[in-house]
């Protein structure tokens, strides 16, 4: 017997010593799996056991994973489910006075809203997370502050601005400590592409065309990220100074490093927009048959709407709850506070009448940070998510889709500010939505694009109501400039049924023929 229970005690010892190592082998062989896929450009595997493995039992997340989420869900443009991850992130580290990735859940906010072109939105978050690496001392705060306003800067073309915002960003991130948790630590190699691609588009010299060649071939054997966005960029601006051999050449070599990486079931459209500055490349130079299958391909343009409109109202939901916080805690005081009184109160109807008010408060208060979660800061118009939202509650009725864009906008920030380019964007908003009405719904879809949805009715036509907002934007008066500012107009007559991919991309493709023959029309099918 005594034996027995010796064997027994052994046994439990070498389980104790044991069995701890072997669980900590479980849990890094999972790591160590996610970073060997990482390696071979697995993204959708490793996308999918990250998610996975997001949250604890106790519904915790794991900031280190979602960072991880969030940077692959940066690299193919899955904005809704960047919002929702990166508040849950912003979340986290204020309920864990977390501040490092506090900060990090800031950047990819003011990032996402950044590809959303909502720069009011992206700055509001850059300033929260430079605010942060301020009181903190996060030099990487500091540098992805200014890495990203050169990034808005460059977007305006104002490339003087961008350069020295660059430049400002460059020694944060030579200082700056990146932990071992990044996919992608590419901060200091991405702001220095950024200084030498302005540096090249400011020169004067007569040789741009082989120095974008020889910055683009430069990163040839760097990273998958690098090499992507590097030479895609290279190509881009190689098309803009019409240099389209080259640029073909070196989108072609993006797009093939696009094609090593395997993303799995994650939504891939960043290769859409390369397809599309492609197409452009080959077009010019005559190749109509290769640009044409770029831009019928749809492999990497199909998106899941319903899903996108999920997403949307989980954003708003945890948009909500974010704005919401410090309400709640003002209305749990004012709740205390009656609660105290009424204790001390003789007639219950004085009681009555003091929580009415409250929770009356507290209903206006909540109705208020919902209509801010749906409509777009700068004009009051529906925000991309929602216009979008509303395009599929009505997609089985008869309904028309259209794409309203303001012509030659550039000009007007350049020769005049973007202060006043904002007003134009302001006053321009106003008068769509005055003539629009009840007829239908008006969202601010990205910079100075609109989405108008119009329900039929035998009491007006599409075109025409179209036709009253183009006039009527022809014929104001500015306070700056004597001629008028136009609008072009995509219309997609017939959209019932449509998926709002489909659709959008017919009246986009309507509105760039409009472009192409004058501007001021609208073409409409």
């Amino acid at each position: 017997m005594k034996k027995v229970l010796k064997n027994i005690v052994n046994f439990t010892i070498i389980l104790v010593v044991i069995l701890p190592l072997f669980t900590t082998n479980i849990f890094a062989y999972e790591e160590q799996e996610v970073d060997k896929l990482l390696e071979e450009y697995k993204f959708g595997e490793a996308y999918k056991i990250l998610k996975e493995n997001l949250y604890d039992e106790d519904k915790n997340i794991d900031p280190i994973k979602i960072r991880k989420i969030l940077e692959l869900e940066f690299i193919v443009t899955d904005t809704s489910s960047m919002i929702l991850h990166a508040l849950e992130l912003v979340e986290y580290g204020q309920n864990s006075k977390d501040y490092y990735n506090q900060m990090i859940g800031y950047y990819y906010l003011g990032s996402v809203y950044y590809e959303l072109y909502d720069d009011t939105k992206a700055i509001e978050n850059f300033e929260k997370m430079l605010s942060i690496a301020q009181s903190k001392n996060y030099p990487l705060g500091k540098g992805m502050y200014y890495m990203f306003t050169g990034l808005i800067y460059s977007s305006y073309e104002d490339y003087d601005l961008a350069l020295e915002n660059f430049t400002k960003a460059q020694p944060y991130f030579e200082e700056a400590h990146l932990d071992e948790n990044w996919v992608f630590p590419n901060f200091k190699e991405n702001n220095k592409f950024m200084i030498d691609l302005i540096e090249i588009i400011l020169s004067k010299s007569q040789d741009k065309v082989s120095r974008f060649v020889e910055l683009g071939d430069a990163f040839k054997d760097k990273n998958w990220k690098l090499k992507y966005s590097s030479m895609s960029r290279c190509g881009y601006e190689l098309n803009k100074i019409g240099a389209f051999k080259e640029a073909a050449y070196m989108l072609e070599e993006s797009k093939k490093t696009i094609a090593l990486a395997d993303f799995g079931d994650m939504y891939n459209k960043f290769s859409g927009y390369m397809d599309y500055d492609l197409a452009y490349s080959y077009y010019s130079m005559g190749d109509f048959k290769r640009a044409s299958e770029l831009l019928l391909d749809e492999a990497y343009t199909t998106n899941n709407t319903k899903l996108e409109v999920e997403r949307g109202e989980l954003i708003n939901q945890k948009l909500r709850e974010i704005e919401s916080k410090e309400i709640k805690r003002q209305s749990e005081t004012k709740t205390k506070i009656i609660s105290a009184i009424s204790a001390l109160l003789v007639f219950l109807l004085i009681t009555v009448i003091i929580i009415v008010r409250q929770y009356k408060v507290a209903d206006r208060l909540s109705q208020e940070v919902y209509e801010r979660s749906i409509r777009d800061n700068m004009t009051g118009l529906f925000n991309r998510t929602e216009i979008i939202n509303l395009y599929q509650k009505n997609i089985d009725k008869d309904i028309s889709l259209s794409v309203i864009d303001i012509d030659d906008f550039k000009n007007i920030n350049d020769t005049y500010g973007h202060s006043v380019g904002d007003i134009v964007i302001k006053d321009i908003s106003s008068i769509i939505q005055d003539i629009v009405g009840d007829k239908g719904y008006v969202g601010r879809y990205g910079g100075e694009e609109f989405l108008v949805i119009l329900k039929k009715s035998d009491q007006y036509d599409s075109k025409k109501l179209l036709e009253e907002i183009r006039i009527t934007i022809e014929n104001k008066k500015w306070f700056f400039k004597d001629s008028p500012v136009t609008v072009s107009i995509g219309l997609l007559n017939e959209a019932k049924n449509t998926s709002f991919n489909n659709g959008f991309k017919a009246a986009d493709e309507l509105l760039y023929l409009a472009k192409r023959n004058g501007k001021n029309i609208i073409c409409h099918i």
